[in-house]
């Protein structure tokens, strides 16, 4: 069976913590069996190296495109303007105040609860900055009441305005299960037929893991060696 790997990112040179780790899962797939990537990248992009030699690896090509966004004060004038969806004229000039303010009041308020999801699940408890962070009165409303819907159910799309979010629902999923929270699948059980499928792929993901972990050098070495290269 060959591996087609499609990534968001070129693995080499491995100068950033995300093409480390992509060259890492490459590596590891390769060792498994046949593998080819893809990566999709910015057009504009250039800072690529030849990849090294991995055995395993038959196939590597490169896929441009141009994701450029309107973002900042660009974003701004985006929603003022009355040909987009809030459609409101510059005579409404206190709507459309209040319109970017609400707008951008909520997104950076789901900012936040994605970064204490980092911080919040943790199972820490031997310092007083991880107590504090796992205390549930530092813990906003509106992520509280995301734990409990994903303690019986897995983060949907539709948790979040997908469009216009800094943070996709995969990142959320990322975090939330990388600090091993548990969510309850047996009374829905059936809305999940390919259960099988899951547990194979988790143990194939642990297989890469423990490979990982035997191939990549000690945190503490990785950090001094990127702080070197930085």
């Amino acid at each position: 069976m060959k591996t087609l790997i499609v990534a968001g990112d070129y693995p080499w040179p491995e100068n950033a913590g995300s093409r480390l780790r992509l060259a890492t899962t490459v590596g590891g797939l390769a060792r498994l069996g046949p593998t080819d990537l893809v990566s999709v990248v910015r057009e504009t992009r250039t800072d690529f190296d030849p990849p090294p030699d991995i055995p395993g690896l038959e196939r590597i090509g490169r896929v441009g495109f141009d994701n450029r966004t309107d973002h900042g004060l660009e974003l701004l004038g985006t929603l003022a303007r009355p040909s987009k969806p809030l459609g409101l004229q510059w005579r409404e000039a206190a709507r459309i105040r209040q319109g970017v303010t609400d707008f951008m009041r909520g997104r950076y308020e789901r900012i936040a609860d994605f970064i204490k999801l980092h911080y919040c699940l943790t199972q820490r408890r031997d310092t007083p900055f991880w107590r504090d962070n796992a205390d549930i009165r530092t813990v906003p409303e509106s992520l509280q009441e995301k734990l409990a819907m994903w303690r019986c159910r897995p983060p949907h799309r539709l948790d979040f305005v997908t469009d216009l979010e800094m943070y996709l629902p995969a990142s959320w999923q990322y975090v939330l299960y990388g600090m091993e929270y548990r969510t309850e699948l047996p009374a829905a059980a059936a809305r999940y037929p390919r259960m099988d499928e899951a547990r194979r792929e988790f143990a194939m993901i642990r297989e890469m893991s423990r490979r990982a972990i035997a191939d990549l050098p000690p945190h503490r070495d990785l950090v001094a060696r990127m702080t070197a290269l930085s």
